[in-house]
């Protein structure tokens, strides 16, 4: 059962590592940025429960409401515009948003 769970994780990120080195490189930074974060502070979270368990005095609601807001739905939607600042459909090296900006003027 354990080795069913190790390959089906080992494909997952082997599939995830393809379709990430398919984004552009500014997109893959904040992405790969984004992950970090959240996953340093979810695991600074279950670091300082554990911590505050063994002290005997678990209260953490500041730090869990932090994880929430970046996780939620308004963060989610920064990253997602700041990534899509960067999106160059046409391959010249200029991101597309700040093409349209400069053909404006």
């Amino acid at each position: 059962m354990f080795e069913k769970v190790i390959g089906w994780l080992k494909k997952s990120l082997g599939t995830v590592k393809k379709r990430l080195n398919q984004f552009q490189q500014p997109i893959k930074w904040i992405v790969i940025g984004y992950l970090v974060t959240v996953f340093l502070f979810v695991v600074s979270y279950y670091g300082f429960w554990m911590y505050l368990a063994v002290m005997g005095k678990i209260q953490l609601p500041d730090l869990l409401a932090i994880i929430r807001e970046l996780v939620g739905p308004a963060m989610v939607g920064f990253v997602t515009f700041i990534a899509g600042c960067f999106v160059d459909l046409d391959g010249n090296g200029v991101p597309d948003h700040f093409e349209k900006e400069k053909d404006k003027k």
